[in-house]
């Protein structure tokens, strides 16, 4: 999540490869097309730049193998278990408790029972 430039989903784009998708999330209107014009100008047509609070995930797009968050988080949001492939993963640096400390996270998402 969080699209800025788009140079981000152009590394993924990297590990999809061609018929893989990216899916970023951006919260503010301006760099989410600033990141669709920079995509598309470099010719990323994998790439879906949405605009809307990365913390409701992307369900029209859902599920997702990856979900990879940019922006440190107090809490894992529902939306993106809810969203997940089976078998999928989350990458999220999460605050851990209120001293400030983040750690990123590597979890995989849990399986249907």
């Amino acid at each position: 999540m969080g699209a800025a430039t788009g140079i981000n989903a152009t590394l993924l784009t990297g590990l999809v490869g061609e018929r893989g998708t990216v899916v970023v999330i951006e919260l503010d209107d301006d760099l989410a097309e600033g990141a669709r014009t920079h995509l598309a100008g470099a010719g990323y047509k994998q790439v879906t730049v949405v605009c809307r609070d990365g913390a409701r995930g992307d369900a029209d797009h859902a599920p997702f193998d990856r979900i990879i968050v940019n922006a440190g988080a107090w809490d894992i949001a529902t939306a993106w278990w809810q969203q997940f492939a089976v078998g999928g993963r989350l990458v999220v640096p999460l605050r851990l408790h209120g001293s400030g400390l983040i750690r990123s996270i590597a979890s995989p998402a849990p399986t249907p029972t």
